[in-house]
């Protein structure tokens, strides 16, 4: 596992939904990302809209992140979505820091 994904990971993740930070995503997400999520339409626009329409009282718990090389899946739990909690996982190829 490479370990220095991870942390760039979970620090884009936490900006992203934890202060709706939709920059994070042009900082730290692929071009060809796949969201698998059925709250969201494809690619990085569907994250973005799927971002911007979150309501207030949501809150995403971060249960693990794998990485292998520049693959980083993220797997949490959903609150505020609905009247119970959500499971879910996200995979993407990080862009280089450097980019």
């Amino acid at each position: 596992m490479n370990r220095g994904l991870t942390t760039p990971s979970a620090s884009s993740w936490k900006k992203l939904f934890g202060h709706r930070d939709l920059s994070a995503i042009d900082r730290a997400w692929a071009a060809d990302y796949v969201e698998h999520s059925t709250l969201a339409g494809p690619g990085l626009d569907g994250l973005r809209a799927a971002t911007s329409s979150l309501p207030a009282g949501f809150r995403h718990e971060r249960v693990r992140v794998l990485a292998e090389d520049e693959l980083v899946v993220v797997h949490g739990l959903y609150h505020g979505l609905a009247s119970s909690t959500a499971t879910g996982s996200s995979s993407t190829t990080l862009r280089s820091p450097t980019a």
